[in-house]
């Protein structure tokens, strides 16, 4: 039991009462209980002479007061923080059971002729949100014999896209995830077996990383794809010009664009991931165009056939155009790499905890 009460020694020493002037406690009668305030709330039980009160009950969110003094009072309303009063009397003392509306802490002091008990919130102590450790893999588009698009300074994406993936492995693992990719060097992977690495490493996340081209230079700005039916005839021949590595895999007479298309949009039915690919995607398109400065071109979706079959969220992203000589120029400047690479990164972490 936790008391709360003022000792007889000390009545002399904190209200210059001595013992000899203690009523009988058949005498004291407790004239008012005042509750007050919100956060903390107050009560405040004063009597006709000096009186004891201790906790006799104590829960969470509940507490019963015993007052060394009897009462007529009948009824409290209850304020702040306490949701109920109940007052029973018996023997010449009082009992006074609270409830609160949430965990409190309790303070007592003694005033003249009474006592005053405050409750105050419980301090939440919030546990930090354990942070997602992921699998992810990294696919550094083309490679080897597939050099994928040309700058006009002859600036070739498959050298491009293992760099800023190597970049980005680095990021990713300074978050705390386990990180793989598709190739290391400048050699080909095909893009079938891209997806089943993915899938053997069990990985949470897939990103392929690319840069754009066009047949015009005017084009610029940074842009992110998942897989799905294109909306656009733009977004369309992104994927067509992607899918062209599949002619590297299968010969250049077998490989239809078309029918590798239709295969793909057949395949949507079975994707079980688009909406956390479509989530993904976002959170890297935005914060890769902040860091990057690039236009921000938006989300897309396409039929990517390195997408195709991934058993988790997979994202292909499309780092600037090296069609654009004013993008190829800085896309060649490793500074605008690690930009890249570190928003892709940052994107990901949005993702994993948002």
């Amino acid at each position: 039991v936790l008391n709360l009460y003022i000792p007889v020694g000390m009545l002399d020493r904190i209200f210059n009462i001595s013992p000899s002037q203690l009523k009988p406690s058949e005498d004291i009668k407790i004239e008012k209980i005042i509750l007050s305030g919100s956060d903390p709330t107050t009560i405040r039980i004063l009597a006709s002479g000096p009186i004891s009160c201790e906790v006799i009950e104590r829960s969470a969110t509940s507490v019963t007061l015993k007052v060394g003094a009897s009462s007529n009072l009948n009824e409290i309303s209850p304020t702040g923080l306490v949701s109920s009063v109940t007052l029973k009397n018996q023997n010449n003392k009082t009992t006074i059971d609270l409830k609160f509306s949430k965990e409190v802490t309790i303070a007592s002091k003694g005033i003249p002729n009474g006592v005053q008990v405050t409750f105050t919130p419980k301090a939440v102590v919030t546990q930090p949100v354990a942070k997602r450790k992921l699998v992810i893999v990294i696919d550094p588009g083309h490679g080897g014999k597939d050099p994928g698009a040309i700058g006009r300074k002859g600036t070739k994406e498959k050298a491009l896209t293992l760099d800023t993936s190597l970049r980005l492995k680095k990021l990713l693992q300074a978050q705390g995830h386990t990180v793989y990719m598709t190739r290391t060097t400048d050699k080909y992977v095909p893009l079938a077996d891209r997806t089943k690495f993915a899938n053997q490493k069990k990985a949470d996340l897939f990103i392929s990383i690319h840069f754009n081209a066009n047949n015009s230079s005017s084009p610029s700005g940074f842009e992110t794809y998942f897989l799905g039916m294109h909306r656009l005839e733009y977004a369309k021949n992104v994927a067509l010009r992607e899918n062209a590595s599949l002619k590297y895999d299968i010969g250049e007479k077998a490989y239809n664009p078309d029918a590798v298309l239709n295969d793909i949009i057949a395949a949507l039915l079975t994707n079980r991931f688009q909406r956390e690919s479509e989530e993904l995607a976002g959170y890297i398109q935005d914060a890769s165009a902040v860091k990057t400065g690039f236009a921000n071109r938006g989300l897309n979706q396409a039929g990517f056939y390195v997408l195709k079959g991934c058993s988790m969220p997979a994202v292909l992203v499309e780092g600037g155009f090296l069609t654009n000589p004013t993008e190829e120029a800085k896309i060649r400047q490793s500074t605008y790499r690690q930009r890249i690479a570190q928003g892709v990164a940052q994107g990901v972490s949005q993702y994993v905890n948002p």
